[in-house]
């Protein structure tokens, strides 16, 4: 390849970019007014819930979870439903669809720290041709912390939450976030329309 196909393409590869993300951009601008709608916070606003073992390496140095580490939190339980219940498919090999993470955002209101349980909440705010925006956030258990914390985690992981279960934990969010899925062709990098099963999933808890 000559440098002037080269720079043709780049050129034009770079527009599409631009292009896209100016797309994007409007949907991060409507998500980031989530955490001003006081529903946000509410545990009872979210339709998908995943208890979670904060880590002793998710602390920082003034011995709370880390901002950043929020931003992880998000990632499992949207992945987790995308692959238990969308039929996302991970391995590229296999796969005709992956997706991007184009932009996230958090809400932080009381801090965390290990050895808390938690609780990630999702719903999905917005369901585009392509894209997927997910409202999120973080609940921290409000029963004392006793030896059964174990037990309970691990109940809770492998069932379906019971409305008991879900009252262990606090019905007021320590955080709220949004992300924003792009979904592309894994070889080519262009919007994928979403296929039908995944949306399907997804409008369950839209």
């Amino acid at each position: 390849m000559d440098k002037m196909n080269f720079s043709n393409q780049l050129f034009k590869r770079v527009v599409t970019l631009r292009l896209q993300a100016s797309h994007c951009q409007g949907l991060a601008n409507t998500a980031s007014a989530y955490s001003k709608n006081p529903e946000a916070w509410k545990r009872d606003a979210y339709k998908y819930f995943l208890p979670l073992q904060t880590r002793w390496s998710d602390n920082d140095q003034y011995g709370h979870v880390n901002n950043v580490i929020y931003y992880s939190y998000f990632d499992t339980v949207v992945n987790h439903y995308l692959i238990q219940c969308c039929g996302l498919d991970t391995n590229l090999k296999n796969s005709s669809i992956v997706g991007y993470m184009v932009d996230t955002g958090c809400t932080f209101r009381k801090p965390l720290s290990f050895p808390d349980n938690i609780l990630a909440g999702m719903k999905v705010q917005r369901l585009g041709q392509s894209s997927v925006t997910y409202q999120v956030a973080i609940f921290e258990r409000n029963i004392p912390k006793t030896g059964n914390d174990v037990k309970s985690l691990a109940e809770a992981l492998h069932s379906n939450l019971s409305a008991i279960q879900l009252q262990n934990f606090s019905n007021e969010a320590s955080a709220v976030g949004h992300c924003v899925h792009v979904f592309v062709h894994p070889e080519t990098n262009t919007s994928h329309e979403l296929p039908q099963t995944m949306r399907t999933a997804l409008e369950k808890i839209l």
